[in-house]
């Protein structure tokens, strides 16, 4: 029998991992991707080695290089499944040319389609980004 961490299973050995993820997934506090054999070792390889990991920043990422940010590695635009190398550099060069008001502005200056917007929506780029400039009144 594999050994368990007590906080991973019931004293009656049932685990409930699978259950927790099951509600963060739900509750979209997180998103979860296919990774192959290869992907997962080099992750695992890397975070055995004391490596630490930052999302993609919408101020900070690069279109295609992973950065060293206070000893993480920041991931580019590039690695959010749905954004292509194209999509990534005008983002980076849309961020360089000064400050984005909404997610229309955004689309706007960086060119960008529904698939990509839905990609940085659903990985937490955009963050609390207005979806227009307009303001309501009401």
């Amino acid at each position: 029998m594999p050994a368990l961490r007590a906080g991973c299973a019931d004293a009656d050995g049932r685990s409930r991992v699978g259950p927790e993820h099951a509600l963060l997934h739900e509750e979209k506090r997180v998103i979860y991707h296919s990774a192959t054999d290869e992907e997962a070792v080099t992750a695992f390889e890397m975070l055995a080695r004391g490596f630490g990991f930052l999302g993609v920043s919408l101020l900070e990422s690069e279109a295609l290089r992973f950065v060293v940010k206070d000893g993480k590695v920041m991931l580019p635009y590039r690695a959010i499944p749905g954004v292509g190398d194209t999509a990534a550099f005008n983002l980076k060069e849309a961020m360089a040319e000064g400050q984005i008001l909404s997610v229309d502005d955004l689309c706007a200056k960086a060119k960008l389609n529904k698939t990509v917007v839905a990609a940085l929506k659903n990985m937490g780029v955009l963050g609390d980004l207005p979806e227009s400039n307009q303001m309501t009144l009401f």
